[in-house]
């Protein structure tokens, strides 16, 4: 059950996180060239190019608190066993907090961005 409620979640926060990337393009016309290196680092970020666990004891404090690791690391990491119970309940509220934020966030850089939208065409 936590894996399935881990995979949910970080669905979840992948997809906002993906969204506030793609909201780029309302004041950068061909917002790809800046999407890949962010997409780049938070593929690292999050442990799916090389297992967080191989960085130093720095970075993985950071990413501890941010936002990335919760995509794919945390959801890895419950599925093989590593995390107790109380990292378990940590991690979801880590999770809870940045999908909060990330979606007011989100909500208001949609609102500024449907102010400056502009539509070519017939």
């Amino acid at each position: 059950f936590n894996f399935l409620l881990e995979l949910i979640i970080s669905t979840l926060l992948l997809f906002e996180i993906n969204i506030l990337m793609n909201f780029i393009e309302f004041w950068i016309y061909g917002s790809w060239s800046f999407q890949r290196p962010i997409s780049l680092i938070i593929s690292i970020m999050s442990g799916q190019i090389i297992p967080l666990a191989l960085f130093p004891e720095a970075f993985s404090t950071l990413t501890h608190y941010l936002p990335f690791r919760y995509v794919s690391g945390f959801v890895v990491e419950g599925f093989i066993g590593k995390l107790s119970a109380n990292e378990i309940i940590e991690g979801y509220l880590i999770q809870l907090f940045w999908i909060i934020l990330l979606g007011l966030i989100a909500a208001f850089v949609w609102n500024r961005g449907l102010k400056r939208y502009e539509s070519y065409g017939s």
